[in-house]
């Protein structure tokens, strides 16, 4: 880590150098110093390297790359549209879970404050939505429905 460290400090200081003030004038490279001096201070004041953080953050460079490439940008101009959509679906989804959730509570909670010995239940709001989650990907929904009707005394 020390080598990769000076390594990235060296070209950090080269480009400082190279380019003069026009250093500044790209995020990248702002983003370049900005990790180069929290690797300086950290050293510095422990000894060693305790945020594996900033070493995963210099592997983010290859994002520089990125935009050279036509095709690329293209690619991530396209998933850069479809972020909005799927924030709005995953919304909705989460309010119809939720409500749900909600709905297996007033229908399926113990009344006589017994707890159910199966995995799937609607005895508190976490298992609730852990149930309404189970049963919305279709994990073996049919046993766990005929499970809570029974319990209920309904037609199984």
């Amino acid at each position: 880590n020390l080598a990769c460290s000076l390594l990235f400090i060296a070209e950090v200081i080269i480009k400082l150098f190279g380019l003069g003030i026009d250093f500044f004038g790209d995020h990248f490279n702002l983003a370049d110093l900005v990790l180069a001096c929290l690797t300086v201070i950290e050293f510095f004041a422990s000894g060693e390297a305790t945020l594996g953080a900033l070493r995963t953050a210099r592997l983010l460079r290859f994002l520089k790359l990125l935009g050279t490439s036509c095709s690329i940008r293209v690619l991530l101009r396209a998933c850069r549209n479809i972020v909005v959509p799927t924030y709005n679906f995953t919304v909705l989804v989460t309010f119809l879970a939720y409500t749900f959730t909600l709905l297996g509570l007033q229908l399926f909670f113990p009344q006589d404050g017994t707890e159910t010995d199966t995995a799937l239940n609607f005895d508190s709001l976490p298992s609730a939505a852990i149930t309404v989650f189970a049963l919305i990907v279709g994990q073996d929904w049919s046993s766990h429905m005929v499970q809570m009707l029974g319990r209920q005394g309904g037609n199984s």
